[in-house]
């Protein structure tokens, strides 16, 4: 009785952790359950298809197993191994090029074959230095060039660890995604980031023509806002970072049909689009609501930019990094005027005026530690 619950026991924890898993097909037999795990494996350096074999004995005793991987009738890999009650797992290298492969397990005199079907459903997974695309086959096979928008994806997330001195994640690499169940948004941030699948062709064909992709440089500065400490408004903060990446690496970005293009001297930049974006609404000059509408905010702080140039964001972003949780401000307001404090200081120059004309909501508390500080007058 006790050994029939354990077998139980075994089986639903089995169970429980299929429900979480996919892209993977099943054996099942009175003494074995197998799963296998099967993706296309792309990276600087190699290519391949990646599968994994994950044995679960439910019999006591062991036995010698031996898998064999064919291409058609050609042997491609094979392994020995002894399973006893538990988990093993073998994982196979085979051919980028292979079709089809036919799996064949010996045990206990038995043979079982299974045919392993890559589609256009089946996963890929191209992996950079820092962002790792997740996505299925039929996907990835309109990119012209994958690894180049990879490359120019590792280069965006160095650039934010240049601007905000910190990595998230404990600097595990960035994975994008693609998600059939909406997500929330055409992508949404954390790792993974989730890109919902009906939005990703016309983005590929967007990347194909050079677009760096606004919406996942967006994503990547969500990310790079670690523990939000320094966030009032999410949308702005992601923005306004990202228009660093795209300054400093050239990008070239398409946002509403239009070219911003940092590689072209006379072309657009995205301080052209948010100046466009703050005159929609008719805030050139003053902002209707400076916590929520993060665009014309976010044209106010590039025009802030190009006064004082990103080296006293950069060391602001380092002074959040330092402070205690008991520092870190708990409002909006809060972390607004803590910020612009920090500008002030590290520009030496005394923007609470020119934010005040703007309307954001500089306390006259802040006003006097700057003037303090930098021992200007009212």
């Amino acid at each position: 009785m006790r050994k029939r619950s354990f077998i139980l026991l075994t089986f639903l924890v089995v169970s429980t952790v299929i429900a979480y898993l996919v892209y993977q097909e099943f054996f099942t037999s009175e003494d074995i359950y197998l799963k296998i795990e099967k993706n296309y494996y792309v990276s600087f350096n190699s290519k391949f298809v990646n599968l994994t074999i994950k044995l679960y004995g439910l019999t006591e005793g062991g036995k010698n197993i031996t898998l064999e991987v064919f291409d058609g009738n050609s042997l491609v890999n094979s392994t020995n191994l002894f399973l006893t009650i538990g988990i093993k797992a073998v994982s196979f290298r085979l051919p980028y090029s292979i079709r089809n492969p036919l799996l064949k397990i010996r045990w206990d005199g038995k043979l079982k074959t299974i045919g392993i079907e890559l589609n256009d459903k089946t996963i890929v997974r191209v992996e950079g230095r820092h962002i790792v695309l997740v996505i299925k086959k039929r996907n990835f096979d309109l990119f012209k060039d994958p690894l180049d928008w990879i490359r120019k994806l590792d280069m965006a997330y160095e650039a934010y660890a240049e601007l905000v001195g910190d990595v998230p994640y404990n600097g595990a690499k960035i994975v994008i995604e693609e998600v059939d169940k909406y997500p929330g948004g055409w992508a949404v941030a954390g790792n993974p980031i989730k890109w919902y699948s009906p939005y990703i062709p016309d983005a590929i064909k967007q990347v194909n023509e050079g677009d760096w992709l606004f919406g996942i440089l967006h994503e990547i500065g969500h990310d790079f806002d670690l523990d939000y400490r320094w966030v009032w408004n999410a949308e702005f903060s992601a923005n306004f970072k990202m228009v660093y990446v795209a300054e400093k690496l050239k990008a070239k970005i398409k946002e509403y049909g239009v070219w911003y293009d940092y590689s072209d001297p006379n072309g657009k930049t995205l301080d052209d689009f948010y100046a466009m974006m703050a005159a929609k609404t008719g805030e050139t000059n003053v902002l209707k609501d400076w916590l929520r509408h993060n665009d014309a905010a976010t044209d106010k702080f590039l025009k802030v930019k190009n006064m004082i140039g990103w080296e006293p964001f950069k060391k602001t972003y380092r002074a959040w990094l330092n402070l205690s949780s008991d520092e870190i401000p708990k409002t909006p307001e809060g972390k607004l005027n803590l910020f612009v404090y920090y500008l002030c200081v590290f520009s030496g120059k005394d923007l609470t005026q020119q934010f005040i004309e703007w309307g954001f909501p500089i306390s006259s508390e802040t006003v006097t530690k700057v003037r303090e500080v930098l021992g200007s007058q009212p």
